[in-house]
């Protein structure tokens, strides 16, 4: 999935999405090859735009809140997709399948497993 995600220039991330990794880091104390690989990961996601939030884009976060009863966290998520122009969003976290504001969910892990890759 990822590697058609690059192939086809099509992928981005969300600025939580690398500092997540970047915790992980601190909380195992990751080290030696594991540590080189991960920076491998990171330097790959270097090249994909990342979306950061701005002030307005907060605003439509707690709309998203509101509207879909999501947590912030959750919407937040949905919104840099949208803000990415993104049509598909690979979470295992939210219900695949489910769409919000034109942004259709996909737990990757359940369409590996269906031999389906969410397009």
């Amino acid at each position: 999935m990822i590697e058609s995600l690059w192939i086809s220039k099509k992928g981005s991330t969300q600025h939580s999405g690398i500092a997540r990794i970047s915790s992980g880091v601190d909380a195992v104390g990751w080290a030696g090859n594991q540590f080189k690989g991960l920076a491998e990961i990171l330097e790959a996601f270097s090249h994909w735009p990342v979306v950061t939030p701005r002030a307005d884009d907060l605003l439509q976060v707690m709309g998203f809140q509101e509207k879909f009863g999501l947590s912030f966290y959750d919407a937040s998520i949905i919104q840099s997709a949208l803000a990415g122009q993104c049509s598909v969003l690979y979470s295992e976290g939210l219900t695949s399948g489910q769409s919000y504001a034109g942004v259709k969910i996909v737990n990757p892990f359940l369409e590996a497993a269906s031999g389906k890759d969410g397009d």
